[in-house]
């Protein structure tokens, strides 16, 4: 994998080293060390998925319920409080399991990726500009309750997004 340097100057190239420095350690604000990352998500798939067997009702659970401003993308500031990402402009692709947003100025994929043994959901997000340099990858957990309503979202790193 490519090199990539941490917050602390560290710089990581294997899913063990990366996995490992996250635990106290956010990504270094690089362009490059953002377009890096991209190559660091398959490190979010060693958290033991499962095969979902109701990922269509998963992805409308999350495309209806789940708050655009749950997950820190470029999008967040400028949307309302209480929106979710049915409302604010994204569309459900169930056949790819994937829910986009696409306008003149930013490009947004968050691909569903499968169940956790806890019940929640891993999703992996790519937040890109249009125009400009701006770019964001990062791997979220979408967190649902007993009766499988999304509550929120929250990164797998403890130190963050």
């Amino acid at each position: 994998m490519s090199s990539l340097t941490l917050e602390s100057g560290m710089r990581v190239s294997s899913c063990a080293e990366y996995e490992q420095a996250r635990a106290a350690f956010r990504i270094s604000e690089t362009l490059a060390n953002q377009i890096i990352s991209a190559e660091y998500l398959r490190c979010s798939l060693s958290l033991d998925l499962q095969v979902d067997e109701q990922n269509t009702k998963t992805m409308r659970a999350i495309f209806h319920q789940l708050e655009l401003r749950a997950l820190p993308t470029s999008l967040g500031p400028s949307t309302e409080r209480g929106k979710s990402l049915s409302q604010s402009g994204f569309q459900l692709w169930l056949e790819r399991s994937m829910l986009t947003y696409n306008d003149e100025f930013t490009d947004i994929q968050i691909q569903y990726k499968g169940k956790l043994r806890n019940g929640n959901h891993l999703i992996w997000v790519a937040d890109k500009a249009t125009q400009g340099n701006y770019v964001s990858y990062f791997p979220a957990i979408v967190l649902f309750d007993e009766e499988q309503a999304v509550v929120g979202a929250a990164p797998i790193y403890a130190s963050g997004f």
